[in-house]
């Protein structure tokens, strides 16, 4: 059973080094606040994102929805087998037309029935929503409800990106998860999210590692010192959680080692007790030969020396073998230097 342990424990340490799978959804405001700029800046920052991450069918798969009036799932998981592919298709979304209004919770539930349960979403994969918006939306009760239901029924991690000043918190802070400062994200406005890729990209692909573009504009009250501790802590903070699980793994795996092996130390087999071997041999006589009590020397009791006329040595030999054949103590075992013999009754008998 220990053994067992041990193997499922280092099972799950290889886990935490290789590239599980994720399927990541963004999700998309497209209503009649926006304009085609800002879908299209919406549009980059996805592609450069999805850029740095590890794209493949055992690693990372990404799919875009739309939503205003109505909810549009552009890109399915299963629509491009090739990252080359994937950005392409990513790229061709630019120009999208806005309209109508901001119906995040007809989104959300979009997801939760449709894009992360078919369209190529993978049941052991885990389960990613980007929600990116400028504004608060219809029924803000009727939002955080459903990206419960996501994060209930799904095991979501929802993330939320508020742009500009007319999202509202509370709203944004409810789609995310807990806690607000690891999955809230927020810029005034949309030419700005590029300064968001190298503390989002390692929250969605742990692998990854992200950079400013050197043409990205800095937000405004934002210094550059600021922004660099910034995405050191993000980054930090994310490794910083590897690191210590890998080591608490190597050290459950190393206490399950020692205590497999000192259990099998004590599951040695040992000589029986003396008495026990001394009764199972039976000498059977009627006028036994020689009496006494037994002393411990080293000649062994099968040795031709030391045998009076009147002992019976084929009946004690066959009684030595048959101790061997039906008992677990094997007959080298008993006759060492603890085996007994007899003292003469006389010295001419010896």
């Amino acid at each position: 059973m220990k053994v067992y342990l041990i193997f499922i424990t280092f099972g799950k340490l290889l886990h935490l080094f290789e590239c599980a799978k994720k399927d990541i959804v963004f999700v998309v405001d497209r209503s009649g606040s926006l304009t085609s700029d800002d879908i299209n800046g919406t549009i980059d920052f996805i592609y450069n994102v999805t850029s740095y991450l590890d794209i493949g069918s055992d690693n990372v798969k990404i799919s875009i929805v739309t939503f205003n009036d109505e909810v549009q799932t552009e890109i399915k998981f299963n629509d491009y087998s090739t990252k080359e592919e994937l950005l392409s298709a990513i790229a061709n979304l630019k120009g999208m037309s806005t309209n109508g209004g901001t119906y995040t919770y007809n989104a959300l539930n979009h997801v939760r029935n449709s894009t992360l349960t078919s369209d190529g979403a993978r049941d052991e994969a885990e389960k990613l929503v980007v929600v990116m918006t400028d504004g608060a939306s219809i029924d803000l009760v009727a939002t955080i409800a459903m990206a419960d239901k996501l994060r209930n029924d799904l095991s979501a991690e929802l993330f939320s990106i508020a742009v500009g000043s007319k999202p509202d918190q509370i709203e944004i802070d409810g789609i995310a998860n807990d806690p607000d400062s690891y999955y809230v994200h927020s810029v005034s406005d949309f030419v700005y999210l590029c300064n968001m890729i190298p503390s989002l990209v390692p929250k969605l692909d742990a692998g990854a590692v992200a950079s400013v573009a050197s043409d990205c504009p800095l937000e405004p009250g934002v210094t550059t010192e600021a922004a660099a501790v910034l995405e050191e802590t993000d980054s930090s903070s994310s490794n910083w959680v590897w690191i210590i699980a890998a080591i608490l793994s190597a050290i459950l795996i190393i206490l399950l080692l020692i205590c497999c092996i000192l259990f099998l130390k004590k599951k040695k087999r040992k000589p029986k007790e003396k008495n026990e071997a001394y009764q199972n041999i039976e000498f059977s006589s009627d006028t036994p030969a020689v009496q006494g009590k037994p002393i411990f020397r080293e000649p062994s009791i099968l040795s031709n020396n030391g045998w009076t006329s009147g002992m019976n040595k084929e009946l004690t030999e066959s009684s030595m073998f048959t101790l061997n054949r039906e008992s677990t103590t094997s007959l080298s075992s008993i006759m060492y230097r603890d085996m007994f013999q007899f003292t003469p009754e006389s010295k001419p008998n010896q």
